[in-house]
């Protein structure tokens, strides 16, 4: 009763204050009285009530609705904190700390403060390279915080030096290996040129082609194109007798070339006798020399042997071109006969054709048999011999 007393005596006593806003001296609800200034204010309060906590008093607070002059009645004092101790560790950047915290309005209370760590560092050395820079890493083992420094430069290659001079297909350039990372590099670059080829003709004789040779007068690469036909033989014909060994036959000679050969031979019975081709190092014509065509007498070298068998068989032993041949004369009957060719150095029989060129090894040791109805009419032994020239080829 005495607090509610106390509380309208205190209404009555704010209601008759003069209002320090307009200057009117209020007597009752909306009924004023003007002050000596000319605005004056019928106050109509509002009455808020505040309850004391930790951080503020409790009061009523009155305040005009009209012209917010405002007025506050101590109801209670500020309230005591409501603590409760916590503890934060101080870390490597930071101070830990003792504290308090107000359960009611968050305070903190900071007892005493605990100094922060450091950083304890773990150093790593990342050596430098030839192209990359070393330097260390240091790592602090509490927090993981971690920086790089000492910096180291870069050690460059150490390189081998390989010079490639240009070729006509391939550029030049000087290679630089490492040798100690193995990088390659490559400098001086010589772009090559091609093949410089100097031209030469071939002309066509009668057995061989004609041809343009391209060699290249810097690397020596050659390539041939151009092929033209070859022009074959221009035989001219000559009738040869010889008088001595009475042996007529034809010798045939390009007119280009000089190869000869002989055809046509006519042998007189009871003769025994050699004679052989005349070749182009024995005998040569000068290209604008008119070959002879009459009947000449010559002498007949020893490289082809030529032997009669009873007048109707001959065989023929050709040295240079390392071939024999048993020809018939006068169409004699061959029925009964054979020719048997024995190689000594190997060991074989073989049975040859009449009037067949066949070629043999050099350096063997033949025998050439006639046989008629298995008797032996006649035998020759003889070697092909190679001369120096073919075996140096």
């Amino acid at each position: 009763m005495k607090t509610k007393l106390y509380l309208k005596m205190l209404i009555i006593c704010i209601l008759l204050t003069i209002c320090s806003i307009c200057g009117c001296t209020s007597i009752q609800n909306k009924e004023y009285v003007k002050a000596d200034n000319e605005n004056t204010c019928v106050h109509d309060f509002s009455v808020t009530k505040t309850k004391a906590t930790c951080t503020s008093v409790g009061e009523y607070i009155f305040k005009c609705n009209n012209c917010n002059f405002e007025y506050r009645l101590l109801l209670e004092e500020k309230l005591a904190h409501d603590y409760i101790d916590f503890y934060v560790a101080p870390s490597c950047e930071t101070d830990g700390y003792n504290a308090q915290l107000c359960t009611q309005c968050g305070e903190i209370n900071i007892i005493n403060t605990i100094p922060k760590l450091g950083h304890e560092y773990t150093q790593t050395i990342v050596e430098p390279t030839c192209t990359e820079f070393g330097y260390t890493i240091y790592s602090c083992n509490r927090c993981n915080h971690e920086y790089i420094s000492d910096r180291v430069e870069a050690k460059g290659h150490t390189n081998k030096k390989e010079v490639h001079p240009k070729t006509c297909t391939e550029d030049g350039y000087t290679k630089l290996t490492c040798t100690v990372c193995g990088n390659i590099e490559y400098v001086d670059i010589h772009p090559h040129e091609g093949h410089k080829y100097v031209d030469t003709i071939t002309m066509p004789n009668c057995n061989q082609v004609g041809f343009t040779t391209h060699e290249c007068s810097v690397c020596d690469h050659t390539y041939v194109d151009e092929y033209t036909d070859q022009l074959g033989h221009d035989f001219i014909q000559q009738e040869i007798y010889d008088e001595e060994k009475d042996i007529r036959y034809i010798k045939n000679t390009c007119s280009r070339c000089k190869y000869t050969y002989i055809s046509s031979i006519v042998i007189n019975q009871g003769s025994s006798f050699t004679y052989s081709v005349f070749n182009q190092s024995e005998k040569t014509t000068e290209p604008d020399e008119e070959p002879n065509t009459d009947p000449v007498e010559e002498p007949i070298d020893e490289t082809i042997d030529i032997e009669k068998i009873n007048n109707n068989l001959v065989y023929i032993i050709d040295e240079n071109e390392k071939k024999i041949c048993v020809n018939v004369l006068n169409n004699f009957d061959t029925t009964n006969l054979s020719i048997v060719l024995i190689n000594h150095t190997e060991n074989t029989i073989n049975q040859l054709e009449f009037n067949t060129d066949y070629s043999l090894e050099p350096n063997i040791d033949y025998s050439l048999v006639v046989t008629f109805k298995e008797t032996v009419i006649t035998s020759k032994q003889f070697v092909f011999v190679v001369n120096e020239e073919e075996q140096i080829d």
